[in-house]
């Protein structure tokens, strides 16, 4: 069988030559009324399948115009398609593709390619791009250890309680700071709309340090705890593979403070779990949303957001 699709197809479409053997695999274990499961031929054809159909697409995605070009590669998805729904060859792949929930196979096309352009660029809409840091511009993994405090009550004199919030009246993030014979210090930040939670986690904690590293006057107290509700912020201040543009600030502020003699570290504690100074934070982040006379102060939109809009 393979030999003879080798004769049907041109050696030049080897992308879609290969997925005509994986498609032709497939259907040894995917039958009417057994085999794999709709969601493992999913995986198969998100994982496997269309990044093969999508190499290169920068280069030659104009030519989809082309109808002849535009169905050699509608007929490879038709052909998984009619796998993953289990449906009668006499379906038309509009009718497939509405099935199964996939992107016709020349709108992900231009959707890979237009990402491509956008992310390789610095602006979105007026906005920036929240653009990795390239490994030069990182810390050295020596320089990457973030110190954690497992205690369940305060153990240094500056504790920063921070949260972030994101609804549809816009994304803010909160900032309690409580220190020993001081007034409680309370910070409020909007971000642009587009921007996620979890960019308002870290923001809140990168705007904490710094001004904690301002306003410090007591040269001999320059212990602070940080307490985050934020489960994935703090796995990505852990993960040495991660680089985005906020992660990488906390990083570098912190390695900056440390060197000046402070000393960092941070405790995750329980959402709403009757916290006093989470619950202050949680409250200031969504006050700050209701102020309009708050100045935008993060404007650099995720690339899942881009995508998503695309």
């Amino acid at each position: 069988m393979s030999h003879k699709l080798c004769k049907q197809l041109e050696v030049k479409h080897a992308p879609v030559l290969l997925t005509h053997l994986t498609n032709y695999l497939l259907s040894k274990s995917a039958k009417l009324n057994w085999g794999l499961s709709h969601k493992a031929l999913k995986t198969l054809y998100t994982g496997g399948i269309q990044p093969l159909l999508l190499y290169g697409a920068l280069v030659w995605a104009d030519i989809i115009e082309k109808t002849s070009h535009r169905n050699k590669l509608t007929r490879v998805q038709r052909l998984i398609n009619l796998k993953f729904a289990k449906a009668y060859r006499t379906v038309s792949n509009d009718a497939l593709c509405i099935i199964t929930g996939l992107t016709p196979i020349h709108i992900k096309i231009k959707e890979t390619a237009e990402l491509y352009k956008i992310v390789r660029g610095n602006r979105h809409k007026n906005s920036l791009i929240d653009h990795d840091k390239p490994p030069k511009q990182g810390l050295h993994l020596a320089a990457r250890i973030i110190a954690t405090d497992n205690k369940k009550e305060d153990s240094t004199s500056i504790n920063i309680y921070t949260d972030g919030s994101k609804s549809e009246k816009g994304v803010e993030a909160g900032i309690a700071i409580i220190r020993p014979r001081t007034p409680t210090v309370k910070l409020m930040y909007r971000m642009d709309t587009r921007c996620t939670n979890n960019q308002a986690e870290a923001f809140a904690i990168l705007k904490a340090l710094q001004y904690i590293q301002t306003t410090q006057t007591n040269e001999e107290d320059k212990a602070a705890t940080v307490h985050t509700d934020s489960r994935t912020t703090l796995d990505s201040l852990y993960n040495t593979d991660k680089h985005t543009f906020l992660i990488e600030e906390i990083r570098q502020k912190v390695h900056k403070m440390e060197n000046r003699e402070w000393k960092i570290q941070f405790r995750w504690i329980k959402a709403h779990a009757g916290v006093s100074g989470n619950k202050l934070a949680n409250k200031l982040a969504k006050e700050a949303s209701g102020k309009t006379d708050i100045p935008i102060s993060y404007n650099r939109i995720p690339k899942s957001v881009i995508k998503r809009d695309l």
